[in-house]
């Protein structure tokens, strides 16, 4: 989310490998071995758009779990960050990256599903939420109702 706006904005960026290559896509990664969400959330932003950020930064929103076919799973954890006001730099992972308000969301090149839980992370809504894909395309089967935590 940025700050000194006076709509509510969230910052996207073209992801550039894996799962939804060529979408436009938050900042964030797979947590590795005795890492904490925030502490892969700031490892991930730092790796991704060279900003460094704290565990202050950082406000827990949604949390999502993903499948991806019977043996893929990912929980997906969702935050705000207060630390907007950064230079964010093109990685190998992720480029362009681009604030957006609610009505100018980029919804065609967005991961399917995306859309169903992203207004509540701008309206500051706790959230979470679980989607389904194929395994064989990627195609979005399923999104559980958006539950407010």
């Amino acid at each position: 989310m940025r700050n000194g706006t006076t709509v509510p904005e969230v910052l996207l960026a073209r992801k550039l490998t894996g799962f939804g290559a060529g979408n436009r896509n938050g900042y964030g990664g797979h947590i590795e071995t005795k890492e904490t969400p925030e502490e892969t959330t700031i490892r991930e932003i730092k790796e991704e758009c060279r900003v460094e950020i704290s565990e202050n930064d950082l406000k827990l929103l949604g949390r999502i779990l993903i499948y991806r076919g019977p043996r893929e799973s990912v929980d997906l954890y969702v935050f705000t960050c207060s630390n907007s006001d950064s230079d964010f730099s093109d990685s190998d992972e992720m480029a362009d990256p681009q604030w957006f308000s609610e009505d100018q969301l980029p919804i065609s090149e967005m991961n399917e599903g995306d859309e169903l839980w992203i207004h509540h992370v701008l309206k500051g809504i706790r959230f979470g939420t679980c989607v389904l894909y194929k395994a064989t395309d990627g195609s979005m089967v399923f999104v559980s109702p958006t539950l407010r935590v």
